[in-house]
């Protein structure tokens, strides 16, 4: 296996970001702009006057325009997107979309630095998922549960085992690539290298089977590649 070939060609989030397009397609169309690093910030805006606080689509909105802009960079306009997110939720608030909520504020907290509060954010967010049936969104909770323990300084394996099967078995991309980059990474972190490089085979041969051989496949054939050269398997790691 040829780790790092095509390291080069990653794409951060891209996953995520088509799974947006339909919504931000939409915002285009409402707003009348067009969606970049200035239209992200020009969508965020326009929609404070334009939807109405009381329904789902402005909460459904408001967590899409988080979700561009943390893509695109935009972190600070982002932050603010998911703290007006959960101001909007109420006690009539479906749970599939308060878990997509607060993990938006855990993902804008892991931001600020405040990874004990991501993780509180996350879990949360799993729950809800969960009582919602939502298991692609368990799994990205699970995720940022997993990758808020590790900023803490903390052993976050289990919970991103948790979030990779969950993806795992709902068979989606990006949520599957985010998992398998995310628990290679930290398995290697902690010393457990021969369980990293296996499950980074079968993330490999995952994103192949799933269409991002490109992006997620290509950041896991990396992260397998910088474990061998830490062992000296320098022809391997080619």
């Amino acid at each position: 296996m040829r780790y790092c070939t095509g390291v080069s060609r990653r794409s951060v989030g891209r996953g995520q970001t088509e799974r947006l397009q339909p919504r931000l397609q939409l915002g285009e169309r409402r707003a009348g702009v067009g969606v970049g690093r200035r239209g992200t910030q020009a969508l965020a805006r326009r929609a404070e006057g334009r939807v109405d606080d009381a329904s789902s689509l402005a909460l459904e909105w408001t967590i899409a325009i988080g979700r561009y802009a943390w893509d695109a960079g935009e972190r600070e306009t982002a932050t603010k997107a998911f703290v007006r997110a959960n101001q909007l939720i109420d006690d009539d608030t479906p749970a599939a979309l308060r878990s997509r909520a607060l993990w938006g504020l855990g993902r804008g907290k892991i931001g600020e630095g405040d990874y004990q509060a991501a993780y509180d954010n996350a879990v949360a967010s799993a729950e809800a998922a969960q009582a919602s049936g939502e298991r692609v969104w368990e799994g990205e909770a699970w995720l940022l549960a997993g990758m808020s323990r590790a900023w803490l300084g903390r052993d976050g394996t289990t919970e991103l085992r948790r979030g990779l099967d969950l993806a795992i078995a709902a068979g989606d991309p990006g949520c599957a690539g985010h998992g398998y980059q995310f628990l290679v990474d930290q398995l290697g972190l902690h010393g457990r290298r021969a369980e990293a490089l296996t499950l980074a085979e079968e993330g490999a041969a995952s994103a192949e089977r799933l269409g991002t051989a490109a992006t997620h496949g290509s950041d896991v054939r990396g992260y397998a590649g910088f474990l061998l050269i830490d062992e000296g398997r320098w022809t391997e790691a080619e």
